[in-house]
């Protein structure tokens, strides 16, 4: 440890988000997630385009009455 500067953390965190479409067309659902510090995916079920430097948005296409799960990982440091 250098003497003044503090001590980095690191932070991981796993999500799951279940996405349902009730409608009988098919839709495409955008979850987004603001994230503000050192971050990045570590992991995803799908890919994840990261809109900017705070903000991450997964797509995802459903067919008429039909259930998915996202799941994926954030790694944080301080």
């Amino acid at each position: 440890m250098r003497r003044g500067l503090p001590n980095r953390q690191r932070v991981t965190a796993a999500y799951r988000v279940t996405i349902a479409n009730a409608k009988p067309e098919p839709v495409t659902v955008d979850v987004r997630e603001a994230r503000y510090g050192v971050w990045r995916i570590v992991e995803s079920s799908a890919p994840p385009d990261k809109l900017s430097a705070t903000e991450i948005a997964v797509s995802a296409r459903r067919a008429g009455h039909s259930e998915a799960t996202l799941t994926y990982t954030v790694q944080m440091e301080s």
